[in-house]
């Protein structure tokens, strides 16, 4: 259950957003992007970042655990959708790993937009560089025809690897196991890495 409310305090108009037993608190100068059942996209000033909700009622354990023995082997480029318009098959926060050796782990929707997302996916293991990757599903002439549920995905792709990336897995998996809540945080900037909040209030970090 997602409720929205506004009020003034010391530092100005906030907005806050509790996604489950997660608050998530940002400035009115912000730009609200997407919310979905477990995930919030806002920019300040720029594009800036997503925050998925992590913990009780949460059911991807199974999901970073496969991840965390992935990073074992090797890199991973990690998939998160952040935008959406229109009938798209995932919605905001929604993941897929794309793993060295070639295989996959979970879903954005399938078909050729996640084959095409998979194929950037390469790139980014290749180029250690982030991409954003606009998935048409509309079938528009004006387009590459890449699905027809009928609206746009952006998903952005981050390469994982090393042991900074495995010890923040282990702590959204400690996090899953116990029942805490917490929020990964994705900035979408070049010179920032993904982090865990902790806790029932938000804000920014990193």
């Amino acid at each position: 259950m997602l409720s929205n409310e506004s009020r003034f305090c010391e530092c100005g108009l906030l907005v806050r957003h509790r996604i489950g037993d997660y608050r998530i608190i940002y400035s009115l100068d912000d730009e609200l992007v997407q919310v979905s059942g477990t995930a919030i996209a806002y920019r300040s000033g720029i594009y800036e970042l997503c925050m998925e909700v992590i913990g009780q009622g949460n059911n991807m354990l199974e999901f970073y655990r496969q991840i965390a023995l992935a990073l074992q082997q090797g890199p991973i480029v990690l998939a998160t959708v952040v935008y959406t318009k229109g009938s798209v098959p995932r919605e905001v926060g929604a993941k897929m790993v794309v793993c060295s050796d070639g295989t996959i782990i979970g879903t954005i929707g399938g078909g050729a937009g996640e084959a095409r997302v998979i194929d950037q996916a390469h790139q980014v293991l290749t180029t250690g560089k982030k991409q954003l990757a606009e998935i048409d599903l509309s079938g528009s002439p004006q387009r590459e025809t890449q699905g027809i549920c009928g609206g746009v995905m952006q998903v952005w792709l981050e390469r994982w690897q090393g042991e900074p990336a495995l010890a923040l897995i282990n702590q959204i998996i400690e996090c899953l196991e116990s029942g805490k809540v917490a929020a990964l945080v994705t900035p979408f900037e070049d010179t920032r890495s993904p982090y865990l909040e902790l806790g029932g209030g938000g804000g920014r970090g990193g």
